[in-house]
């Protein structure tokens, strides 16, 4: 989403041709919520999620502790963490699409897969979110 609107021609090529991006994650999700109007959102995301998503993909006690089952390696995920995590994977495929075909001139269709965020998840069946 970065790359689709706020990002300066300079930052995508630096991006493509040395996989590196000089803004820290907080300023990505601030420079998105400003780009896309999106009040705190990506903010607010960010802010509720990287602890865990850090300790997840660097191995930390997020991911240790969900490889065993008392003394047996095994996957050991709640369905309420599945539930989230599907969730919020889905949400943001949808927003990157949606913004995606809004910046390309298909606003019509972009705005309905933002409605469809309506149609899944916690939003249609009053789900809360899991706070592991």
């Amino acid at each position: 989403m970065w790359v689709n609107l706020p990002a300066t021609d300079d930052e995508v090529r630096k991006f493509n041709e040395k996989d590196k991006i000089d803004l820290e994650f907080g300023e990505i999700a601030t420079a998105l919520d400003k780009a896309y109007d999106m009040g705190d959102f990506f903010q607010n995301l960010k802010t509720h999620t990287s602890k865990h998503l850090n300790s997840y993909t660097h191995g930390g006690m997020h991911q240790i502790g969900r490889r065993f089952v008392k003394h047996e390696v095994a996957n050991n995920y709640s369905e309420a963490e599945v539930y989230e995590v599907a969730t919020t994977v889905t949400t943001i495929v949808m927003l990157a699409i949606s913004f995606f075909l809004k910046k390309h001139g298909h606003i019509d269709s972009g705005n309905e897969i933002q409605a469809l965020l309506e149609t899944y998840g916690p939003v249609r069946d009053g789900a809360k979110a899991a706070t592991t």
